[in-house]
C-alpha cells in the first residue's frame, strides 16, 4: 500500500476491528479502516463477517476504482455477492497454495451458511462464487495450477510473483568478507539464514531438523544455530 501511494495512488484498507487499536488511523499514507465486525459465536461468524464486509463496501463503493482482496476469503465473497450494486472489478490474491493454502482454509472453514456438510455443497456454492471475480494473482505456479485445476477460468488467473523493495532489501558487497561477518558477529563457515514468521507453514523445524542429520554430522560440519525473533 505505501509503494503504491508513492506512484500516486490512493490507497484504502478494510479490516477486521482488533481490540486495543483505533477503528480508523492512517499508517504510512494508507487509510486504514477496522470496519469487519463479525460474532464469535460459531454459526453466526460466518453470516456476520459477510454482511459487515458488504455494508461498508456500499457504503463506501464511490470512493473506490477497484476492489483488491488480500487472500481469498470471505471478503470476496461479499464483493462478488454486491458487485451488481457497486460495479467496481475485482481482483483477488491468494495467500498461497498448498495445506495452508487459501482453498484448503476455505475446505476446513467451519461457519455457517458455508458449512459444507454432506457433499460440500456450501464449500462448491462459495468457490464457484468467489471464481467469478474478473481476475486472480497467483503468486507462484503452483497457486496459479491449484486455481485452475478448482475450476477458475484460465483468462482470469495471472501469475505475478511476490515483489521486493529493493531500495530496502539490497545486498551488502562486505557481507561475505571477514570484516563483515566480524560486524554482524557471525562466526566462520557455512551460513545459513532463514527470514520469515515461526509459523508451522514456513516449515523451519524441518529446516532444524534438517541440520541435524546425520549427513551433515558424518561429513563433519559444524553448524552452529541463532536465533533472531523481532516481534
Amino acid at each position: 500500500g505505501r509503494m503504491l501511494g508513492e506512484r500516486g495512488h490512493q490507497v484504502a484498507v478494510l479490516t477486521r476491528r482488533i481490540n486495543g487499536l483505533p477503528p480508523c488511523e492512517v499508517v504510512d499514507g494508507v487509510s486504514v479502516a477496522r470496519a469487519i465486525r463479525a460474532i464469535e459465536a460459531g454459526p453466526l461468524y460466518g453470516l456476520t463477517y459477510t454482511l459487515s464486509a458488504a455494508r461498508f463496501l456500499l457504503r463506501h463503493r464511490h470512493e473506490w476504482d477497484v476492489v483488491h482482496i488480500t487472500h481469498m476469503y470471505l471478503d470476496a465473497f461479499a464483493a462478488i455477492l454486491t458487485r451488481r450494486w457497486h460495479g467496481l472489478p475485482i481482483v483477488v490474491r491468494p495467500a498461497c497454495a498448498g495445506y495452508y493454502g487459501d482453498l484448503a482454509r476455505l475446505a476446513r472453514f467451519r461457519a455457517w451458511p458455508f458449512y459444507p456438510g454432506p457433499g460440500k455443497v456450501g464449500l462448491r456454492v462459495l468457490i464457484r462464487t468467489i471464481a467469478r471475480a474478473d481476475g486472480f494473482i497467483g503468486n507462484s505456479r503452483e497457486l496459479c495450477e491449484e486455481l485452475l485445476a478448482a475450476g477458475f477460468p484460465a483468462e482470469s488467473v495471472v501469475r505475478i510473483p511476490n515483489g521486493v523493495d529493493l531500495h530496502h532489501f539490497r545486498p551488502d558487497p562486505t557481507a561475505r568478507s571477514a570484516e563483515g561477518r566480524r560486524r554482524l558477529g557471525l562466526p566462520a563457515g557455512p551460513l545459513l539464514v532463514f527470514s520469515g514468521r515461526l509459523d508451522p507453514q514456513k516449515g523451519l523445524h524441518t529446516l532444524i531438523e534438517a541440520m541435524r542429520s546425520p549427513v551433515l554430522t558424518a561429513s563433519g560440519s559444524s553448524l552452529r544455530t541463532r536465533y533472531a525473533i523481532e516481534w
